[in-house]
C-alpha cells in the first residue's frame, strides 16, 4: 500500500496536538491553583524552560485577576478566599463540560470504549481523591466538579443502605491498585438513594471509573 506524505506526518502531528492540549490544560489548572503538589512541581520545571508556556500562564493569571475584580468590585481581605473559591468553582464547572485530554487518555488506557464517556465518569488520584467528573456524573449525583474535586466520593455519596461488602471491596481495590466491578447503593446530594454499578480501573495516573445507574434503590 502506498503511503502519502501527509499520512507519514499525521501520527506525529496528532501526538504533538495531544501534548499541546495537555500543556494548555495544565497551564489553566496551574493558573487556577488546581494542580496538586506533585503536578505543580512537574509543571514548574517545564514552565522554567518554555517561554510560550510562560506567556500562556501569564495571560491566564491576568484573566483570573480581571475576573476577580469584575466579580467583587472592591475586594476586602476577609472576602478574598470566599470570592476566589466561588470563581474557581464556576470555572471548574465550565471546564467540566469538555472532556480533558487526560481523561480521554485514561479511558483509552483502561480499554473503555469511547461510548463509556456518555456514562458518569470519574478520574481520581491513586488515593481515590477526585480530579475530574463529567456532567453525567453531576446529573447522577447532584454534585458538581467544584464540590467533588479534591475529595473522595465515599465521603459524599455513602449512606445507611450502602453495602459494607461493596465499600470494602472498592477500598481494597484502591489500596492494592486493582480493578473492581461493584454494585452499591449511593445517595444523591438531595438524599435520595440509587443503585449504581461502578467499573473502576487503574491507569498510570490513578483510577478511571465509569458508573451506571441500574434501577431505583
Amino acid at each position: 500500500m502506498t503511503v502519502s506524505p501527509n499520512d507519514k506526518h499525521s501520527v506525529p502531528n496528532r501526538k504533538l496536538k495531544f501534548m499541546q492540549e495537555i500543556l494548555e490544560e495544565s497551564a489553566t489548572l496551574y493558573s487556577l491553583g488546581l494542580l496538586d503538589e506533585a503536578e505543580t512541581a512537574t509543571f514548574k520545571i517545564r514552565l522554567a524552560t518554555d517561554n510560550e508556556l510562560s506567556r500562556l500562564v501569564k495571560e491566564l493569571s491576568e484573566a483570573q485577576a480581571l475576573a476577580l475584580v469584575a466579580e467583587a468590585g472592591h475586594i476586602n481581605h476577609r472576602a478574598d478566599d470566599h470570592i476566589r473559591n466561588r470563581i474557581l468553582n464556576r470555572i471548574a464547572e465550565v471546564t467540566q463540560e469538555r472532556i480533558p485530554a487526560a481523561v480521554m487518555f485514561a479511558l483509552k488506557e483502561a480499554h473503555f470504549p469511547m461510548s463509556a464517556s456518555d456514562e458518569a465518569v470519574v478520574l481520581s488520584d491513586w488515593d481515590a481523591t477526585i480530579r475530574w467528573v463529567n456532567p453525567r456524573y453531576t446529573r447522577l449525583t447532584g454534585h458538581r466538579l467544584g464540590e467533588m474535586r479534591g475529595r473522595r466520593a465515599g465521603s459524599m455519596l455513602r449512606g445507611a443502605r450502602s453495602e459494607a461488602r461493596s465499600m470494602e471491596a472498592l477500598s481494597r481495590a484502591v489500596h492494592h491498585r486493582l480493578p473492581a466491578l461493584e454494585r452499591i447503593v449511593n445517595y444523591r446530594k438531595d438524599g435520595r438513594p440509587y443503585l449504581v454499578e461502578i467499573d473502576l480501573r487503574p491507569v498510570s495516573s490513578g483510577f478511571i471509573a465509569v458508573e451506571r445507574e441500574l434501577a431505583a434503590a
